[in-house]
């Protein structure tokens, strides 16, 4: 007996997280941990000097159920850095994320359904920022996801500097001086 063939298409999804990577907590080192140690959507740099590289340690996962890229953008600057660039780094932490998808932005490259990729945002501060707490918004959105509505498929997460440190200048008057060359 031969029965009608019936072909049922299953419509995209888009869906992605940005988030912190929590873990182990490493206060007063700049290497790239989540110094408030929970998965908050709030990687925490405890303390950073002006001069430093702050190292933050993020995961975009595609909770989708088609391959998609995200672009990864800044979405404010709340009492940041002005001058700070940033540089979004692969796996790892020295190759420079891509634009796999020619839109001038860095983004993931092509994420699997369920696949997740941890990343690394670096950024060098400048001397001349006042000490206090800074915070960065940064933003996964989907690059596949066409669908023209007025809210792309997308997730936030913030980069906190808990407080700056005063630039100064420590000056010895001997070569044996504590502090010297240490």
């Amino acid at each position: 007996i031969e029965s009608n063939t019936v072909r049922d298409e299953i419509d995209p999804v888009y869906a992605v997280t940005l988030s912190d990577i929590g873990g182990v907590a490493s206060p007063g080192a700049n290497d790239g941990a989540d110094d408030d140690g929970t998965i908050n959507d709030v990687h925490l740099v405890d303390t950073a000097a002006p001069g430093d590289t702050v190292r933050s340690t993020l995961t975009v996962t595609n909770n989708g159920n088609t391959t998609d890229t995200f672009n990864l953008t800044e979405t404010s600057r709340a009492g940041w850095f002005n001058g700070a660039g940033l540089r979004y780094l692969n796996a790892d932490f020295a190759t420079p994320l891509l634009d796999t998808t020619g839109d001038g932005i860095s983004d993931t490259g092509p994420l699997a359904p369920g696949e997740s990729l941890t990343f690394m945002v670096e950024a060098v501060l400048p001397f001349t920022e006042p000490a206090s707490p800074h915070l960065l918004g940064l933003l996964a959105t989907s690059t596949a996801d066409l669908s023209g509505g007025a809210v792309n498929v997308s997730d936030p997460t913030t980069l906190s500097i808990g407080s700056g440190l005063t630039p100064g200048v420590d000056i010895a008057n001997s070569a044996s001086a504590t502090g010297l060359n240490d």
